[in-house]
């Protein structure tokens, strides 16, 4: 049986409650479309004026949701296999990171915060990042950096 230590079953544990945040945000859109199954609010947002247009983008927010879904997936592999998964989990936290910002393209700061998105922009701009930060600092404790054999293998 391996030794963890608390930081580490924190992580672990972290990735795990992040897995299942991401998998119903995944799950609402994956099978609900851009009407969604109302796990995030109302459906009462929209008309569609175009429906070949609207079945377009239906497809597409549902590809979305699979694609988040499979980042939840990976962040349980993380949960489980952490020494494994590290890399996702870098991807993770810096594709979440990009995903935060590109929301900036649809409207600002001040109109986020007028319509509620100010705690996903905190998880990710913040939260999911400094989680795959935390999961680099436990590889970067448990495995000291010898700066001599590292240069001695780059020549």
């Amino acid at each position: 049986m391996s030794h963890r230590s608390h930081a580490e079953t924190a992580v672990r544990a972290l990735l795990a409650i992040a897995s299942v945040l991401v998998a119903y945000t995944g799950l609402d859109n994956a099978l609900g479309g851009v009407a969604t199954f109302g796990l995030q609010g109302p459906q009462d947002f929209f008309q569609i004026a175009d429906a070949d247009a609207f079945a377009a983008r239906d497809s597409h927010v549902r590809f979305l949701g699979g694609v988040w879904l499979g980042v939840a997936l990976a962040l349980a592999g993380g949960a489980i296999w952490l020494r494994a998964f590290r890399p996702v989990i870098y991807a993770v936290g810096a594709i979440t990171f990009v995903g935060g910002l590109a929301r900036f393209s649809g409207m600002g700061l001040s109109e986020m915060i007028e319509r509620g998105l100010v705690a996903p922009l905190i998880a990710e701009l913040a939260l999911v990042p400094l989680l795959a930060l935390g999961v680099w600092r436990l590889d970067a404790a448990r495995a000291p950096v010898d700066l001599q054999a590292t240069t001695a293998a780059a020549r």
